[in-house]
């Protein structure tokens, strides 16, 4: 690692070099001292040396010692870094006494020596200032630090010309530099004085940083240093002063990306002849992002002779291909940017936000040019989501990726590519102007402002055209031929006698005006959508407006002085929205696709074979003021209390037509067969209806329609529901759906029931409507009661089984624990629907010897969950159980035994439904479950283990309490109910010990056939208010399944006990699954 150096050392000694200043700055070479900047540190200054006089001959003094380089740096930079200052030329003197050496010092220099004979002799040139530091690695200059070049020496009288500044900073190799301090370069040192007519030049400024293949993100200060006075440049007594150095360049390089935030600048021209201000930023193959300020040093002042010198550029492309990205208005750019060298490959790039920049700027396009501020770039584009708007007149071809483009017809006179969907150009103008260019791409064209913009060029853009104010005109075919959506907010869009083809229309106002009419291939508008709009807005014109596509446009302006022909092809049109606003003018045809809408139609419509026609939008009443033709669809929609109407002021011709009613009740109590009757088509001038349907579509199964065709004031079409001859029960399917659907007719037209089956619109409905009014639950849930019984009986025989497993069983008390969860589902039969179903709960028990028997005693608490999700049903059960048990062992026989009763609380709810109609019922009501069981088995010692063949019994018997649901129209009032089943399982068991360290283990399993018999198909008598029973069979039990056992039984310790188990049950449509354990201690 390199020593740490510091500038306070001051032992530091530097040998003295001696040039003669035979030319300026010749042979000078620079001491670079490199240190790790671990601290704050500067280069050296040079010293400035007098050569010695000879007597009689003229002096010259020596040139000053160059500043010593700062460090190579990386890391962060917190204080102030700063390359040494060049040395002071020596004075070149001419007099009789032979001069002494100048003396060497660090920060100055050295007085000249003394003149010689001559007449004169030349100062000596100054030093140049030393580098501030070279970059090593990434770097952050924090806003406290400061990196400086060293400033050159002054040059010695007698013409000696100034140093150099030394630069900032200087790096290369990819790195990246985060500035939030200062830069500066050191600045270059004035020329030397003289009592002749020429004096000493001054000398250039050092830059900020120079560099290649660098990322600089600057957000505090880079600048150039100040180029030197020249020598008397002010002094009027003189006929000519030195050159002013030029200002040093803010950053100067090759490859770089420049991020700023904050300011660049070019360092000031020095005073004197020509002393021209340095570039802020000069360099080729330069990506430059700028949002902070960026500007050219200003040009140095000769008073004398008037040559100032020039500003120097903002930014100066030498070559390559660069890249200037503005993120704030251009006011930012102090200064030109010339790219005139670089043969047209720079773009400009309008962005933003960028860091520090703002989301909304302006750009005046008239400093586009070859002799204006921006000079020689090739490409204009627009980037990011902020909005720039252009001024000025500019003839620039644009490409906008992003964000919004405003201008007029005068900034914006170029071609505009709308590269992306999130793209959009706005013409914003009070005046009258023409677009001649072409608008490409997948964004968007806006109009705003007053004026009039006239589109002539070709104009395939397809991501729509907005008119927000003023005047779009069409002034050529392809002015609008990229199929976009339009949205007219305000304004006018005026087709100009052309064609339009839209993928959309919608908008809050203004007006279209489709033109004087013509062929459809010359003038008119296509709208061909396949999404839902509204168009509030205004029509016009005489021309063609053909509706297509799929979607559903809504005309709900002033469409009441369009007079040309509306061809409706695909899709819907509705003439008014649901408030009824909405006027359309000349003739409608319907050749395809739903003419709606509650609006006026002020023309006449004709429907054709393959057009529909559903006035309303949703319910609602159509006017036509001229004549109507059907030989399509009139489809009707239909309420108890309104259905959609259709006025006439014309002749109304229905020969040939299908009328499709669509009846939705909103609520079915409110239908009734008598309602109506309801008036579809009010004809009101004279004369009567000529012809009659072709045929009827009701979405309707049990009610037909009767219709008059002089109904109302003699000359309307009027509508009636009457019951037809269709049975609710032959709509049935299964056994549950007939005893429902008989339920629900032989209650009559005055029960919502009955009034919600009659307006089911399918067989499907109706057979839904019934299995969701059945209350099945109630059924399956008995069934299921009498599956979960097992539960009971599986922990006294697993009880029984474990007091016998030694030869000498024991002849204390036992207390023991069995705790279980089980799950289940029960497909559907084709009747009921599936059911699933889940428990959980414990027992506890104890028994003791009593004569070679193992009798005891039970207590159990546990609680079930029934869900048939098809019916929107469920049935929550809580259990409190009791039993008592024997068992013992007859040589190689044992014999089990036991019996249980269970109390159950259950809590059910339902959601039933129909068409139009829903009710929520809800019902507490009280079971209970007995049982006596038994089981028998023989045990067989073999070398891997016991084997039991075994054979059990068990009978169950269950009763339900009557009850009554809670609810509406639908609440059922439920009969006690007593369901009697019996098992037989058939079956063997294994069980073998385990060979575990300092552990007793014995593995069981067990296989077995069970077969169920009596009650296994539930059944519930059922009755709805007011009506007779019917019957309801819930889901059913399995009667033949497998049954699968496996378990551990783990001797915790002589009189200690743990077991855990598995049990599944299986058969085609049902599977139940249960874990439990069991703790057992005896005393």
């Amino acid at each position: 690692m390199p020593s740490r150096v510091s500038a306070a050392v001051a032992q530091l000694s530097i040998p003295h070099a001696f040039f003669l200043n035979t030319s300026h700055k010749a042979a000078r070479r620079p001491l670079i001292a490199t240190v790790s900047i671990l601290s704050l540190l500067a280069g050296g200054t040079g010293a400035a040396l007098a050569g010695p006089g000879a007597g009689n001959t003229s002096s010259f003094g020596y040139d000053g010692q160059d500043g010593l380089a700062g460090s190579v740096v990386s890391g962060t930079v917190g204080n102030l870094i700063r390359g040494g200052d060049g040395g002071d030329g020596g004075d070149g003197f001419g007099g009789p006494t032979a001069g002494q050496p100048g003396g060497a010092g660090v920060n100055g220099g050295g007085a000249g020596g003394a003149g010689g004979d001559e007449d004169w002799g030349d100062g000596g040139g100054g030093g140049g200032g030393g580098e501030g530091a070279r970059l090593g690695g990434d770097l952050d200059i924090t806003d406290t630090g400061q990196i400086l070049g060293g400033n050159g020496g002054d040059g010695g009288n007698q013409i000696g010309s100034g140093g150099d500044g030394g630069d900032a900073l200087s790096g290369s190799g990819g790195h990246t530099l985060v500035n939030n301090g200062r830069m500066r370069g050191g600045d270059g040192g004035s020329g030397g004085l003289t009592p002749a007519a020429l004096s000493g030049d001054g000398w250039n400024g050092g830059n900020g940083i120079t560099g290649s293949d660098l990322t600089i993100k600057n957000a505090g200060t880079i600048t150039g240093g100040t180029g030197g006075d020249g020598g008397d440049y002010n002094d009027t007594g003189k006929s000519i002063g030195g050159f002013g150095g030029f200002g040093g360049h803010g950053i100067k390089g090759n490859g770089l990306t420049i991020d700023n935030s904050g300011l660049i600048a070019g360092g000031n021209g020095g005073n004197g002849r020509d002393g021209d201000g340095g570039d802020a930023i000069r360099g080729r193959n330069l990506v430059i992002n700028n949002s902070g300020q960026i500007s050219g040093g200003s040009g140095g002042n000769d008073p004398l002779t008037g040559q100032n010198g020039s500003d120097g550029f903002a930014i100066a492309f030498t070559g390559g291909t660069n890249v200037l990205r503005l993120g704030s208005d251009q006011s930012g750019i102090q200064g030109a940017v010339d790219g005139t060298a670089t043969a047209s490959h720079d773009t400009l790039i309008l962005a933003g936000p960028l860091a520090g920049g703002s989301a909304n700027a302006s750009f005046d396009v008239s400093a586009i040019g070859t002799s204006a501020q921006f000079r020689g770039f090739e490409s204009f584009q627009k980037e990011g989501a902020s909005t720039w708007t252009l001024t000025g007149t500019g003839d620039q071809d644009w490409v906008i990726a992003k964000g919004t483009v405003i201008g007029t017809t005068d900034s914006l006179q170029g071609d505009l590519e709308l590269t992306g969907t999130a793209a959009q150009v706005v013409f914003s103008q009070s005046i009258d102007g023409t677009h001649a260019g072409n608008i490409t791409g997948t964004g968007n064209l806006a109009k705003n402002g007053s004026g009039t913009v006239t589109l002539t060029g070709v104009n395939t853009h397809t991501g729509g055209t907005t008119v927000n104010a003023g005047t779009l005109r069409l002034g050529a075919a392809d002015a609008l031929s990229g199929g976009g959506a339009l949205t007219i907010n305000g304004g006018t869009l005026d087709l100009n006698d052309h064609a339009v083809t839209t993928s959309a229309l919608s908008g809050s106002g203004g007006t279209i005006d489709i033109g004087p009419g013509g062929s459809p291939s010359t003038t008119g508008l296509t709208i061909d959508q396949d999404i839902d709009t509204s168009y509030l807005g205004a029509l016009t014109g005489g021309g063609m407006l053909t509706k297509s596509g799929s979607g559903t446009l809504t005309l709900a302006g002033d469409g009441s002085v369009f007079s040309g022909t509306t061809h409706l092809v695909e899709g819907r049109l509705h003439i008014g929205d649901s408030s009824g606003n909405g006027t359309l003018g000349g003739h409608v045809q319907v050749s395809g696709g739903v003419l709606g809408g509650s609006g006026r139609i002020f023309g006449d419509v004709t429907v054709g074979g393959s057009g529909v026609h559903a006035p309303g939008n949703s319910i609602g009443t159509q006017t036509i003021s001229g004549n109507y033709v059907n030989s399509g669809t009139l489809q009707i929609e239909a309420t108890p209390t309104a259905s959609d109407k259709l006025v006439v002021g014309g002749t109304v011709d229905i020969s040939g037509a299908t009328l499709d009613l669509v009846l939705s009740p909103a609520t079915a109590s409110s239908w009734d067969p008598f309602n109506g009757p309801h008036t579809l088509i009010d004809k009101q001038s004279a004369g009567q209806i000529t012809g009659r349907f072709a045929s009827i579509a009701s979405n309707l199964l049990f009610l037909d329609t009767w219709l008059n065709y002089a109904g109302g004031d003699g000359n309307d079409l009027t509508m009636e529901l009457v019951r037809n001859d269709m049975a609710f029960v032959d709509a049935a399917r299964t056994r549950n759906q007939k005893a429902t659907a008989g339920a629900i007719e032989a209650q009559g037209n005055t029960s919502a029931l009955w009034r919600a089956i009659a307006l089911s619109p399918s067989e499907a409905a109706a057979r839904a409507g019934f299995d969701s009014l059945s209350g099945e639950i109630h059924a399956s849930a008995q069934a299921a009661l009498i599956a979960d019984s097992r539960h009971l009986r599986r922990a006294v025989e697993r009880r029984i089984r474990s007091a016998f497993d030694t030869a000498a069983p024991s002849q204390g008390t036992t207390l023991w624990a069995d705790g279980y969860g089980s799950w289940g589902r029960r497909d559907s039969d084709g009747n009921a629907a599936s059911a699933d179903r889940s428990s959980g709960g414990l027992f506890v028990g104890a028994d003791t010897w009593i004569s070679g028997w193992r009798v005891g005693a039970l207590v159990g608490y546990g609680q079930t969950g029934i869900d048939v999700r098809a019916r929107s049903s469920s049935t929550d059960a809580t259990d409190v159980h009791a039993g008592l048990y024997a068992g013992s062992v007859f040589g190689a026989v044992s014999l089990r035994a036991g019996a249980g009763f269970t109390w159950h609380r259950l809590d059910s709810t339902r959601d039933a439904a129909a068409t139009g109609f829903s009710d929520t019922l809800r019902a507490k009501y009280n079971a209970h479950t007995a049982q006596a069981f038994g089981e028998l088995g023989y045990q067989v010692e073999t070398g891997f283990g016991r084997v039991e063949p075994f054979a059990g019994l068990a009978h169950v018997s269950n009763r339900r309490d009557s009850f009554a649901e809670d609810g509406g129209p639908a609440a059922l009032n439920v009969s006690a109910e007593t369901m009697d089943s019996t098992f037989t399982t058939l079956g063997m068991r294994i069980e073998t010990a385990l060979p575990l360290e300092n552990l007793q283990a014995t593995a069981r399993a067990g296989i077995a056939w069970q077969y169920a018999f009596g009650d296994t198909a539930p059944v519930s008598s059922h009755a709805f208010p007011g009506g007779a029973g019917f019957l309801i069979a819930g889901t059913p039990l399995a009667r033949n399944r497998a049954v699968l056992d496996a378990g551990l039984d783990l001797a915790l310790t002589s009189q200690a006990r743990l077991e855990v188990n598995y049990q599944g049950q299986f058969d085609g449509a049902a599977h139940s699954q249960t874990l439990s354990g069991a703790f057992r201690i005896r005393f």
